[in-house]
């Protein structure tokens, strides 16, 4: 997600080698943080063909397979939209999508002419499914951790080093501080 956030992009027709270079390393960054959680995912709850853990080793809250499902789905379903925009809009040409050329006074291309309204809806739309591809994936990151056991554990906030505090750590903890101590 950092890769997506913090490498920024620029037009296509006023990139250089070292932008190039960027617009690959955000894209990168956007498969791995879409189609990288999709994946583990859907190994995790046996989402299609991903069905090898057996289902005692799952610990799902009620309903979570089911919820943690749907997230995949819309997460699936606005990536490849996504992917399937912006082939469209890499692809086209013609009087419908925008003009780039050199002007003089410039050194990088400059916008002449817009792109007509149903490119710039298509770029809309383009922009709003990789924005819900990523709100589905927060929420199935939300949907998670509300729904783990984990996050109800109140552990002792203590430095596990100091000997004087011994007396107050349970048996088992002693046992596994032994244990990796020696």
């Amino acid at each position: 997600m950092m890769l997506l956030a913090a490498v920024t992009t620029v037009p296509f027709a006023q990139a250089n080698i070292l932008d190039y270079f960027c617009i690959g390393l955000h894209l990168w960054g956007a498969m791995l943080m879409f189609v990288g959680y999709f994946l583990a995912e859907a190994a995790t709850v046996g989402w299609g063909p991903f069905d090898a853990v057996s289902e005692e080793k799952r610990h799902f809250a009620p309903n979570g397979k089911l919820y943690r499902r749907w997230f995949l789905h819309g997460i699936a379903f606005w990536y490849a939209i996504f992917c399937v925009l912006q082939v469209v809009l890499s692809i086209g040409s013609g009087p419908e999508f925008d003009l780039w050329e050199v002007v003089p006074g410039h050194s990088k291309p400059q916008l002449v002419r817009a792109a007509s309204m149903p490119v710039k809806y298509l770029k809309c739309l383009s922009y709003a499914s990789e924005v819900f591809c990523g709100m589905f994936l927060i929420g199935s990151h939300i949907f998670i951790w509300y729904n783990c056991e984990e996050r109800h554990y109140d552990l002792p906030e203590e430095l596990l080093h100091l000997p004087s505090q011994a007396k107050d750590l349970s048996p088992e903890l002693l046992k596994f501080l032994a244990r990796n101590n020696s």
